[in-house]
């Protein structure tokens, strides 16, 4: 069983489907973000224009539910194009049948309309979860109370510019304004590295993305939602012929 099935196996438990969080994603290594950006077939810089919220059709009237976020694209790095709106999906959402109850898997991405954000995504070997690794395939970009576009982690905490390499600051965070969400709040004590700039992460991210390596287009599944939903569906039901044949179809 390759990796990618045995991860969302565990995120898929049916017990917790309509009940509670499902098991956290956990993987054996995470590349960091050059090696992450090189294998990802689809990089951007872009703002969430929407979400949607559909679901798959599992067999025995199971449903499982699954979110669709649109992007506009503001700086391509691999398999698209400036000013492009196009969009990824991963697994988890509001459930059919109690709309309030919610499938959500820990170590995915959290999206909200008007948030800028770099995304890495391969979907070709990780289906579901919509961005490269789940959580770690995304930055934050936001203004703090000084109007300085800051670069951030998923969890909304600074990154910043160590040696060749990018750090996290784990004792301060930039908590986003329900108002206006290109904006947060910076809390903690004052940071002693250089905080990494949008024009970095560009230059970085132009630098050692585009590669493609695998040679598989920039979205296999996540661009289509019948297709997607095929995928998960045949997935979640353990079928996983079916769902490799949805994997492998030709567009």
């Amino acid at each position: 069983m390759k990796p990618w099935i045995r991860v969302c196996a565990a995120a898929l438990l049916w017990a917790g489907l309509s009940e509670g969080p499902a098991t956290a994603l956990t993987f054996e290594r995470v590349p960091d973000l050059d090696e992450m950006a090189a294998d990802a077939t689809l990089a951007f810089r872009g703002v969430v224009e929407r979400i949607e919220f559909a679901q798959a059709a599992a067999g025995n009237n199971q449903l499982v539910p699954f979110t669709i976020i649109t992007f506009d694209v503001i700086e391509p790095y691999a398999g698209c194009r400036r000013g492009e709106r196009l969009s990824i999906m991963q697994m988890g959402g509001p459930t059919a049948q109690r709309p309030t109850v919610h499938l959500m898997v820990p170590g995915l991405t959290d999206f909200n309309v008007g948030e800028e954000m770099v995304v890495l995504a391969n979907d070709g070997e990780q289906p579901f979860f919509g961005t490269y690794f789940g959580d770690y395939g995304v930055l934050r970009v936001a203004r703090d109370e000084r109007d300085r576009r800051r670069v951030l982690d998923e969890k909304w905490r600074p990154v910043s510019r160590v040696g060749q390499g990018f750090a996290t600051d784990g004792e301060r965070r930039c908590v986003p304004q329900r108002s206006d969400p290109a904006r947060c709040l910076l809390t903690g004590p004052t940071a002693t590295d250089a905080a990494l700039s949008v024009e970095e992460v560009d230059a970085t991210l132009h630098r050692v993305a585009g590669k493609n390596r695998s040679g598989r287009p920039a979205q296999t599944i996540s661009g289509d939602r019948a297709r997607f939903a095929a995928a998960l569906g045949a997935f979640a039901r353990q079928d996983i012929g079916e769902l490799q044949r949805v994997l492998r179809k030709e567009d």
